[in-house]
């Protein structure tokens, strides 16, 4: 389990090995214990790497995050922040709406209209960066009566847009907002929403 049965397995059986080799022939299980020992060690060197695997994407995106937010004032923190909650409630009211509506997204056309009996306040359809605009979000047009089971987990379905209420489109409608010059929040199908460099816009998937 990620390494640490491994690593209590390798220092229980050199425990067990030590006292097996000061009891004077009292006790047995030498085998068992040096087995244990090479076991547990070869598991744990083949899990350090999977681990590594797993925690140094999200540690270069945690220090992407605090390069970002250490570029930034105060205020565009907070708007960042505020956007990003904006965001995850955006996104699950989507995916509520498909699971009142047999698994079927809402239309592209209409999804501010479809959505707002599961959104708390029309604010969360507002950057705070742009209060003026009713809505800073769009949806992904390609997602267009969909159904939610069908679509890949890693394909945009919010993004940040000046396209209005009930703003449509794809990539080329994509408009970053004033709170940060260097990222672009976007919502994903599986709910996640991530801050995306603008240099790796090409790596977004829109296609379902």
């Amino acid at each position: 389990i990620c390494g640490i049965t491994a690593l209590v397995g390798l220092i229980m059986g050199i425990v067990a090995l030590v006292k097996i080799n000061r009891s004077g022939g009292r006790l047995s299980g030498q085998g068992l214990a040096i087995a244990g020992i090479c076991v547990s060690a070869f598991m744990l060197l083949v899990s350090i790497p999977f681990m590594a695997g797993l925690t140094l994407p999200a540690l270069a995106r945690a220090r992407h995050r605090a390069q970002v937010f250490s570029q930034s004032t105060p205020q565009q923190r907070m708007q960042t922040i505020h956007c990003v909650n904006n965001m995850k409630q955006l996104g699950l009211a989507v995916r509520v709406y498909a699971v009142d509506h047999n698994d079927q997204l809402p239309s592209a056309a209409t999804w501010c209209d479809a959505i707002q009996s599961n959104v708390g306040s029309p604010k969360v359809f507002q950057c705070p960066s742009e209060p003026d605009r009713r809505c800073s979000y769009a949806f992904n047009a390609k997602l267009d009566g969909k159904k939610d089971s069908e679509i890949n987990p890693q394909t945009v379905v919010l993004f940040e847009s000046d396209a209005g209420w009930n703003g449509t489109g794809d990539a080329d409608n994509l408009k970053p907002h004033q709170h940060s010059s260097r990222t672009v929040i976007v919502a994903l199908a599986d709910g996640a929403v991530m801050q995306i460099p603008r240099s790796k816009l090409d790596t977004l998937r829109w296609e379902p």
